[in-house]
């Protein structure tokens, strides 16, 4: 009787700190996923980026997405015409209609005015 007790209290205690450490490691990983969901607002108020929205230059939007895709440790970073078309990327060899399916959903996403990501 008093092993199964025992046996049970472990388990407990077991399972009280698995739950501890997803806790903690759900928390770490929304933090990470939040530092993304801001960017696209804050990068959006740079003087340059709004350049951008008005005169598309390629050579410019490439520049601009390599250092914030440097600086926040973004795996890359896009800017699309109104229309969908890549204005520039951090990803030098993108090119041409960004619009695949993943990111017809963001795209889409942002004009109901949800954050990026």
């Amino acid at each position: 009787m008093g092993g199964s007790a025992s046996e049970r209290l472990m388990l407990d205690e077991i399972g009280l700190r698995a739950a501890a450490s997803l806790d903690l490691q759900a928390a770490a990983l929304e933090s990470l996923f939040d530092k993304y969901c801001i960017l696209p607002p804050i990068v959006s108020r740079r003087p340059d980026v709004v350049a951008l929205s008005r005169k598309h230059d390629a050579e410019s939007a490439h520049r601009i997405a390599a250092t914030v895709a440097g600086m926040t440790g973004a795996e890359e970073v896009r800017f699309l015409a109104a229309d969908g078309t890549l204005v520039g990327s951090s990803d030098i060899d993108a090119v041409g209609n960004a619009f695949d399916s993943e990111i017809r959903q963001a795209v889409e996403q942002a004009r109901e005015g949800r954050l990026g990501r």
